[in-house]
């Protein structure tokens, strides 16, 4: 990601809300984003360009947040690619769910421009380190599955446990 723009792809059903999140990044200082309006849509064009990072409404109709981030994450050519889920409301079901699909950030309407940034760059640190310390992104049960495989029983799970409730607490703050 580093030597070229990074590339977004804004996934929600509402225009207004995209042209809010591309001039949001314009502001920022990332120009490159393409939009979907539908997460049916965003799965098209990620099978069909080169994404850096997606940010994606939860609610959406057919096929929401939730369905693409396990599309994503069963695809291992996009696994690796972070998403900032957005949502109005900050139920904790939401936050524990779109964590457990594997998205790198979650944020709440309506938010500012440093927040936005922020969000981003702490999903991108995460994904830099996720990647340094692995060839891709597996979830935590499966790095679990793999550690009791490997004979490593119980630190295993209780490392596992401690990088979830840590990502969890930072996803809360929002």
């Amino acid at each position: 990601m580093t030597g070229r723009a990074l590339r977004f792809l804004l996934v929600d059903q509402r225009s207004t809300m995209r042209r809010i999140l591309r001039d949001l990044l314009i502001e920022i200082g990332h120009t490159q984003a393409e939009e979907a309006q539908s997460a049916e849509q965003a799965w098209q064009k990620l099978q069909g360009q080169q994404f850096d990072f997606v940010i994606s409404d939860i609610t959406m109709a057919h096929l929401d947040a939730f369905g693409l981030l396990n599309r994503m994450q069963m695809a291992k050519e996009f696994g690796h690619i972070p998403v900032l889920v957005v949502s109005a409301q900050a139920r904790r079901a939401d936050i524990s769910l779109a964590t457990q699909r594997g998205a790198a950030g979650f944020i709440v309407k309506p938010f500012t421009r440093a927040t936005l940034e922020r969000k981003i760059a702490l999903a991108l640190s995460h994904t830099a380190r996720a990647l340094k310390n692995t060839t891709h992104l597996q979830r935590p049960e499966t790095k679990l599955q793999a550690g009791l495989a490997a004979g490593r029983g119980p630190e295993i799970g209780s490392v596992a446990r401690l990088v979830e409730q840590r990502f969890r607490l930072e996803m809360a703050s929002v």
